[in-house]
C-alpha cells in the first residue's frame, strides 16, 4: 500500500529529514564499528533516500519502512520545509505555478484546494490519492470501516 506523507511531523516520525541546501531526503541509520581499542562503537550517519520519476513525471523519494513503502514527493517536501504551517490541510494540494513537475522552486509553489486543481488541467483523468491519501483522510476511513466491521458483528450475533 501506498503511504503519502503530508507533514514535516510524519517525516521526523519516520527518523527522515529533508534538506533544502541539498534537495535531498535522508535517514538516520545506526552504524556499528570497532574502535582502535576493540570497543564496539555506535553511531548516528545520515543516508540519503533513494530518487526517483514517478510516472506522472514528479520528483520523488522511495522508502521502505517496517514492510510499509512511502513516497514523499519532492515538491511536498519543498513546501514543509519553506512556509511556516508546514503541512498541507486536508483538501488541499500542493501545485506548481509554471506546471512544471521538475521547478520545485518554493516560489514556484502554491497550496490550492483540491477543486482548484482539477480546474487547472480540464478534461484530465483524476488521481485522488494525494488527496485521500492525507493522514486525516485515512484516519477517518479507517475509523468508518472499523465502525462498519463492529456493527456487521452484533448484526451476527
Amino acid at each position: 500500500m501506498r503511504k503519502i506523507i503530508a507533514s514535516k511531523k510524519d517525516l521526523e516520525k519516520l527518523g527522515l529529514f529533508y534538506s533544502p541546501e541539498d534537495k535531498k531526503l535522508y535517514k538516520w541509520v545506526t552504524e556499528r564499528a570497532f574502535s582502535s581499542d576493540g570497543e564496539i562503537v555506535t553511531k548516528k550517519v545520515q543516508r540519503p533516500v533513494n530518487q526517483t520519476l514517478t510516472k506522472k513525471g514528479y520528483i520523488a523519494f522511495v522508502q521502505r519502512i517496517k514492510g510499509q513503502t512511502f513516497y514523499f514527493l519532492q515538491h511536498n517536501l519543498e513546501w514543509f520545509y519553506s512556509h511556516p504551517t508546514r503541512e498541507i490541510p486536508d483538501g488541499f494540494v500542493v501545485c506548481h505555478v509554471d506546471k512544471n513537475k521538475l521547478n520545485n522552486e518554493p516560489s514556484n509553489l502554491q497550496l490550492i484546494s483540491f477543486s482548484e486543481n482539477l480546474k487547472r488541467y480540464p478534461g484530465k483523468k483524476v488521481d485522488c490519492r494525494t488527496w485521500l491519501g492525507t493522514p486525516e483522510v485515512v484516519r477517518r476511513r479507517e475509523a468508518t470501516k472499523a465502525a462498519r466491521r463492529l456493527q456487521q458483528a452484533n448484526k451476527e450475533e
